[in-house]
């Protein structure tokens, strides 16, 4: 799965920011849920992704108030992707 994993979130570092970008809350939700999948199917293959999807994740959590119901789930799954990225990648030196 790791030979798939770099094109496939080649692509999913630019569908997030477009999300995040145009403040589209139902493709940012779905991609971060494809990453959090992936993170957890490549384990520790994840670490080379890392830099590119941890600073946008901060971004969601600095950007995105808690004003309504569909935030508040957007945040929640950025948090959750969060804890899949790190623990796909703990086991990394």
């Amino acid at each position: 799965m790791a030979i798939y994993a770099t094109d496939l979130l080649t692509v999913m570092v630019d569908l997030l920011k477009k999300g995040i970008t145009n403040k589209d809350e139902k493709l940012t939700f779905k991609i971060l849920e494809i990453i959090m999948t992936v993170a957890d199917i490549i384990d520790s293959d994840f670490a080379v992704h890392y830099g590119n999807f941890i600073p946008m994740m901060a971004e969601i959590l600095g950007n995105v108030d808690s004003s309504n119901m569909g935030n508040k789930k957007l945040r929640a799954k950025a948090i959750d992707t969060i804890g899949s990225i790190f623990s796909a990648i703990s086991e990394c030196e």
